[in-house]
């Protein structure tokens, strides 16, 4: 539903664990489906919160997510990290 409050629930949620939860920010992870999302998220969250308290915290779409862990963990897989995903007009 647009405009019924959730990047605003999300991010006042996040800002609470940080602040009254006692949780560093690298341990939380916001993932959206898109990229204006989670800049949008990211944004806010940045109205919150310090530089300091940011520290660490994940915002990001799940594909972009999902890249990363690939690329971290790339040597696991037997791939190089900088390794190219191909959709299917590529392959």
């Amino acid at each position: 539903m647009p405009s019924s409050g959730k990047t605003r629930v999300i991010t006042h949620k996040i800002a609470y664990l940080i602040r009254q939860g006692g949780m560093t920010a690298r341990h939380i992870a916001a993932i959206t489906f898109t990229n204006k999302a989670a800049r949008e998220m990211l944004e806010r969250i940045g109205k919150l919160l310090t530089p300091v308290e940011l520290r660490g915290l994940t915002v990001s779409t799940f594909h972009s997510l999902g890249m990363q862990i690939l690329r971290q963990e790339a040597a696991h897989l037997g791939y190089k990290p900088q390794f190219s995903i191909l959709d299917a007009f590529d392959a």
